[in-house]
């Protein structure tokens, strides 16, 4: 009964202690909001960022700090962190704030813009050989290449499709800002498009475009030939099987 009585008194003095422990917390914890005033929930990195990598709402979360300890131009919005890359390395659990942000244009270049395992390269493009300059940033393509070729002392002008459903990256000046995703076929493709410094985007001398190691070897070898750019509309992903056509063959003439 004795022994009983003792841990009954036990219990209830540690019950009590927890109490008075608690109590104390919670008016430290108030005394504490009092003296930092007001939070405020900035945007701080999940992980470590590498320069030129792009920022968006899977490497940020949002962090309440009081309000007399939050960093001049500290970003509270994750829309305000659309289409931006690192202007420099950023660790785990650092604020982020304007001037540690580039927005995707001509001070980031295209490089960070490139899908992983892929390449820009630049094809010469005219209002003749890219539908009258209306392909813009964001389009997809297909690339067809001419070349005379000497066959028994004649001479034939052959036209083969090389590549299919190329991404553009630029137009001219006219570069598209978002960093690139993988996008199933058929699914379409949502990147963005900013004019970068250009009163008249229709009017330019080259295309960059996004493509394979593989593919960019094919451009350079067709360097002699002549390209041309057909249009595709962006929903259609498909890679058809298009034979090469010949002059002599679409008048009908014999080898």
């Amino acid at each position: 009964m004795g022994n009983t009585k003792t841990l009954l008194i036990s219990v209830i003095l540690t019950g009590f202690a927890i109490l008075l422990g608690y109590t104390y917390i919670q008016q430290k914890e108030a005394e504490l909001s009092r003296d930092l005033g007001e939070t405020v929930d900035v945007l701080v990195v999940t992980k470590n960022i590498t320069e030129y990598s792009p920022i968006d709402e899977g490497v940020v979360n949002k962090k309440p700090i009081p309000k007399k300890f939050v960093q001049p131009n500290a970003v509270k919005d994750i829309a305000d962190i659309k289409d931006t890359v690192a202007a420099v390395p950023l660790a785990v659990g650092e604020t982020i704030t304007t001037n540690k942000l580039l927005f995707l244009g001509v001070k980031t270049g295209l490089a960070p813009m490139i899908s992983n395992g892929k390449r820009a390269i630049a094809i010469r493009a005219t209002s003749l050989n890219s539908v009258a300059n209306l392909i813009k940033p964001g389009d997809r393509i297909d690339i067809l290449a001419v070349q005379a070729i000497a066959e028994n002392n004649l001479t034939t002008n052959k036209v083969s499709t090389i590549l299919q459903d190329v991404f553009v990256l630029s137009a001219g000046e006219s570069v598209y800002t978002q960093p690139p995703r993988f996008v199933p076929a058929g699914k379409g493709d949502f990147r963005c498009v900013q004019k970068i410094g250009i009163d008249n985007p229709t009017q330019f001398n080259n295309l960059t475009i996004e493509v394979t190691p593989k593919e960019a070897q094919k451009i350079v070898a067709l360097s002699g030939a002549e390209l041309f750019y057909t249009l595709r509309n962006p929903n259609d992903r498909s890679n058809d099987i298009i034979t090469s056509t010949t002059d002599r063959e679409i008048f009908g003439i014999e080898k």
